[in-house]
């Protein structure tokens, strides 16, 4: 477990990071050749190899050097390039390599590399071709200026010997505390005196938890003076959930753990925190670390036949390689840049590798070639990554949902089946009531008279006011048009009908903002009927009931096909939604070239005040809305509405789509090899490189049916990074 192999995983870090430094330093020897006197041997180690890497092996440093020329082992140069053998040994006038590095024919280096070389670096070279060229490089793979069979011999790529006890009584399995004793010991060094118990509960309270202990702690393990006061402490400090925090916030450090993007935009990842949680968890609960590794880079494929809440952890790990950064404008195109920086994270935190400097060449240092690069770059690209969005396309994609496909099929297969049989009821009752409403607009042709009409401009408000004279059965109707750039058109009304003799009653709309939901009409028995209509080509009551509008169930209303609408903010405070939503107030929102209309129908006889105010309630840099107030003469058409009320049968909402939870992840895609990139150029496509491990780990292909071979990855990473060889061997 994580907990259990920490120290041991430290020291590894530690031999890898102490192994890459020595793989970046050595001098690079090749195999001994009897024909090569010492002294021959001596002067290429010492001047012409670390020449030939510093100043040739940009360009001609491996097989795919550029002209066909490598200088990477004798046989690279006697075979030659495009133009022929690159020396003559013995020939100084006749050697090609000796002519370009003067200028006089070819210019090695151009003066984009560097330009022409020092006269002393000249020389060196001069005086190793009179030399007779002297090599003592085979003619086998190279890697990283070694041979295939060197970098595989080499000694940080060996597991690590098993060493006898320490002669001291230092009670410890671990390791590294014997690689270290015996160091002392064999120095005759003497060990620290053990700290005193304050000093000790601070450092492990800081170590543990990156906390300093309390006052109170510090006084009660002091006083503790069982045998086991100390390892009760680690325990309880490893129990922390600020012991999670504190070292998983290190590995979090190491992979470049970030809640944005990084394209031009640099987009935030909403989800980024399931990864960032899962890591500290897991260092919590003492994962294994070949587990913690593996999950990282297949996940989604190690638990896809677990329990679900398995399966979504595992899903959640591969965030490590959703996290890789994303670059320029289109970050859609860009992606061989993505693959870089995971193969570059990839490389340096589990294995101490620089793997992407083999993208555009050879490895100068490290044993990998420019195929074992794009060997892992085709593991990646046969996988999905999440798209978190950039500058072009702003929207989000490929979030992955947390649970098997097979199961969100079934429950969206649920969901789809009564949303259709909604759909098919809704669209029945609607046809039906269309054909009612136009029929109806035969009635207020002759009838109809226009109290009011006024233009309401962008965020103004117009206020009204009118008398008028009515029959019992008459109908007043208030009416929101769009004009001509339709858009954000939600426009707040409010409209009182007072009665001006008799009883003086008050019809308010306000009343009945807050009881929108009642049902539509809104009845007040006696004292009238509001009615919400859609009057496009005739009358049709809006039928569907809004119990809360952008998730927000303050917002109530109703509507046809979701516009046009009518609602209310039911609360006691103004609501942001699309716009900001006063409190307790009655809006309307008419659709594209379909008003939408409040109609009241008179209970009396006499005469009527109407006032009221119309605002556009969300301007958006467009035309405004208008309206209308008219009164349409005819007890027939308040017959006819009421009619229509008594035919109306709410029709329910859509049943809320089965919310899933995702996670910015990564999946499996289309699996394939991908092609060789000359000098890294995506543009420039060479011979297909098959999907497998580095060659100096054994070059294992990826299985023909294995998918992406991210699964492989893992256990490549995890099991062998040396070959036949366990990782904890």
């Amino acid at each position: 477990m994580i907990r259990n192999v920490q120290l041991k995983t430290i020291s590894a870090v530690i031999v890898i990071v102490i192994a890459s430094w020595h793989a970046l330093t050595m001098p690079l020897f090749g195999d001994d050749h009897a024909t090569i006197a010492p002294e021959e041997r001596d002067f290429f180690e010492k001047e012409v190899r670390p020449l030939l890497v510093k100043r040739c092996f940009e360009c001609h440093g491996g097989s795919e050097a550029d002209g066909g020329l490598s200088l990477a082992s004798a046989k690279g140069w006697q075979q030659g390039g495009d133009s022929g053998p690159a020396i003559v040994p013995g020939k100084v006038d006749e050697s090609l390599l000796i002519e370009a590095i003067n200028y006089r024919s070819l210019e090695m280096p151009p003066a984009a590399r560097g330009g022409k070389l020092p006269e002393n670096e000249i020389a060196i070279l001069t005086k190793w071709v009179g030399m007779g060229a002297p090599d003592p490089r085979t003619g086998s793979e190279v890697l990283g200026g070694m041979t295939l069979e060197e970098a595989k011999a080499w000694w940080s790529f060996q597991p690590l010997p098993e060493l006898p006890p320490s002669k001291t009584d230092f009670q410890s399995v671990l390791h590294v505390d014997e690689l270290l004793l015996r160091e002392i010991e064999s120095r005759n060094l003497p060990l620290a005196p053990q700290a005193d118990r304050r000093t000790l509960i601070r450092r492990l309270s800081y170590d543990l938890t990156g906390l300093p202990p309390s006052a109170e702690e510090v006084e009660a393990f002091i006083a503790d003076t069982s045998p086991d006061a100390y390892s009760q402490l680690i325990e309880r400090l490893l129990d922390s959930p600020q012991h999670g925090v504190h070292w998983g916030r290190r590995w979090l450090d190491v992979v470049r753990y970030a809640d944005s993007s990084g394209t031009t935009s640099d987009h935030p990842l909403p989800h980024a925190w399931r990864y960032r949680n899962w890591v500290m968890e897991a260092f919590q609960k003492d994962m294994p670390f070949d587990q913690f590794v593996r999950l990282q880079l297949a996940g989604d494929l190690l638990t896809r036949d677990a329990t679900p809440e398995k399966h979504a952890e595992g899903i959640i790990a591969t965030g490590y390689l959703a996290m890789a950064r994303r670059f320029g404008f289109d970050s859609d195109k860009d992606m061989f840049l993505t693959y870089e920086d995971a193969i570059d994270n990839l490389g340096k935190s589990f294995m101490g590798l620089t793997i992407s400097c083999a993208r555009c060449h050879d490895h100068k240092f490290d044993p990998i070639s420019a195929k074992d690069y794009y060997a892992l770059y085709g593991i990646l690209e046969s996988s999905r990554f999440a798209f978190p969005g950039c500058e072009k396309n702003g929207k989000p994609r490929d979030l992955v949902p947390l649970m098997r496909p097979d199961s969100l099929e079934a429950q969206l297969r649920d969901w789809e089946a009564k949303n259709k049989e909604l759909e098919t009821a809704k669209r029945t009752q609607l046809e039906a009531a269309k054909s009612a409403g136009v029929a109806l607009a035969e009635l207020t042709k002759s009838n109809r008279n226009v109290l009011v009409s006024q233009p309401v401009s962008e965020g103004g408000s117009v206020p009204f006011e009118k008398t008028v004279h009515v029959r019992k059965g008459d109908v007043l109707e208030l009416t929101v048009l769009p004009n001509s750039s339709h858009g954000a058109d939600t426009t707040r009304v409010q409209w009182q009908i007072t009665e001006t003799d008799g009883e003086k009653r008050l019809w308010d709309l306000s009343d009945i903002a807050l009881n929108l939901l009642q049902g539509n009409p809104i009845s007040a028995g006696e004292d009238g009927n509001w009615y919400f209509l859609e009057t496009t080509l005739g009358s049709v009551l809006l039928a569907e009931q809004r119990r809360s509008m952008e998730g927000n169930p303050s917002i109530q209303g109703w509507s046809l096909d979701n516009l046009p609408a009518v609602f209310a903010n039911t609360s006691g405070q103004q609501v942001m939604a699309w716009t900001t939503l006063a409190a307790e107030s009655f809006f309307m929102h008419p659709a594209h070239n379909r008003p939408v209309t409040v109609a009241w129908v008179s209970p009396m006889d006499g005469e009527l005040q109407l006032s009221g105010l119309v605002v556009d309630a969300h301007p958006s840099g467009g035309d405004g809305v208008s309206f209308e107030l008219n009164h349409v003469a005819s007890s027939d058409y308040g017959m006819a509405l009421a009619k229509l009320g008594d035919m109306n049968r709410p029709i329910p909402e859509a049943p809320p789509k089965p919310e899933v939870l995702v996670a910015y992840a990564v999946v499996d895609g289309d699996a394939k090899n991908t092609r060789f990139q000359e000098r890294g150029e995506p543009e420039k496509l060479g011979e297909e490189v098959p999907r497998r491990w580095l060659s100096v780990f054994g070059g294992e292909q990826v299985p023909e049916a294995a998918g992406s071979g991210r699964r492989e990855l893992g256990d490549w990473i995890a099991t062998h990074p040396y070959p036949g060889r366990g990782l904890n061997e």
